[in-house]
């Protein structure tokens, strides 16, 4: 297959950017993927919709509080594995990057841009974990905070920020 490298753990592929661009300004209502599966010559169909994550009065302020714009946050998409009704998909395009994110009962498969080279991984994330990672965080001191309580605060420009998750 043209533009696909396969390895034991990982698949290999590229993406145009230019396609990845148009897309990008496209947002389809309904967008069919086809990812290459690991240890297998059959792909993934992926069946995918809008995912509207950021509320319509969402906005974000650079530094200099100016706007930034919505463009800029990419688009989502959300959908399943074709004839697999317990999967679930999520797909993001993101200044012309794509990550995926692939859930079924076999386990979770991962799409991301290779750091540093124009290169996608397809991969299971149950081969990129450490075996030995141990999350957990040390006990700091308890220190008394200088800062005025929040009630003394008066020009704040802090607002209620929903995101929608499924």
């Amino acid at each position: 297959e043209k533009g696909i490298l396969r390895t034991e753990k990982k698949v290999l592929l590229e993406f145009s950017p230019t396609e990845l661009n148009n897309l990008a300004k496209a947002a389809p209502q309904r967008l069919n993927l086809s990812v290459p599966q690991l240890n297998s010559s059959e792909n993934l169909q992926l069946t995918l919709m809008p995912s509207h994550i950021l509320d319509k009065g969402f906005k974000v302020l650079d530094s200099h509080n100016n706007e930034v714009a919505m463009e800029s946050m990419g688009i989502h998409y959300w959908g399943v594995v074709n004839n697999d009704p317990s999967s679930l998909v999520s797909v993001t395009l993101i200044n012309g990057e794509l990550n995926a994110i692939i859930s079924s009962q076999k386990g979770n498969i991962g799409l991301s841009k290779v750091a540093n080279s124009s290169l996608y991984a397809v991969y299971k994330d149950s081969t990129t974990l450490n075996k030995n990672f141990n999350c957990s965080a040390l006990a700091a001191p308890t220190v008394k905070s200088s800062a005025p309580p929040i009630a003394q605060l008066v020009n704040t420009s802090c607002k209620y920020i929903p995101i929608y998750f499924e």
